[in-house]
């Protein structure tokens, strides 16, 4: 998908923004499956006016690879992984938009964002069911975008919260809108660690 005129997620971007101004106007973070950092591109002309910004985004090798020669500029910097961003960024933010149900281990990763140093986590355009526990299905990409189908997971909130461990605490929580044909709804979330 293009995004040829930038749109602002506006639920997103007061995250964004909010993070930014607790850490004295820094946005270092991780685009984890950012793609080619379409979200940064897409808000960009709201984000630019944020004093510092470090944009990491950690995705497949190839899509690393067309980042690192096609869109390194600016704020924008590609990683194959967690660990390979850290030997050169230090960010205190991790960014999940739309990742979360389409990994074989979200939890795994969950734990692992739990136990390292970051201090905040926004999950975005995630679904979540009504109740009981997580449900996978099947989500088929409307023909007009492209011919495909994916596995997709829904998560049962408190459980993917306590992924993270203790010292982590909801701060935000909005609607994305997005339709869904079971007992489920897409939502985004901030998260903070209050203690150590």
């Amino acid at each position: 998908m293009l995004f040829q005129i930038p749109a602002a997620n506006e639920p997103l971007l007061r995250a964004l923004r909010a993070a930014a101004a607790a850490e004295n106007g820094q946005l270092h973070l991780i685009d984890f499956g950012g793609s080619l950092g379409s979200t940064w591109w897409q808000h960009r002309p709201w984000l630019e006016a944020i004093p510092s910004v470090r944009w990491s985004v950690i995705e497949q090798p190839a899509l690393v690879a067309a980042g690192q020669r096609e869109f390194t500029m600016g704020p924008v910097r590609y990683f194959t992984s967690i660990e390979e961003c850290g030997a050169t960024e230090r960010p205190t933010l991790v960014l999940l938009s739309s990742v979360l149900p389409y990994l074989e281990d979200p939890h795994g990763l969950l734990r692992e964002i739990g136990r390292r140093p970051f201090r905040r986590l926004i999950i975005d355009r995630t679904g979540f069911v009504a109740r009981g526990r997580d449900r996978l299905t099947v989500q088929q990409v409307p023909p007009s975008i492209y011919q495909a189908s994916y596995p997709c997971r829904f998560f049962d909130r408190a459980g993917l919260i306590a992924d993270l461990g203790p010292g982590w605490r909801l701060v935000a929580e909005w609607e994305n809108g997005d339709d869904v044909d079971i007992d489920a709804e897409y939502c985004g979330m901030m998260l903070e660690r209050h203690a150590p």
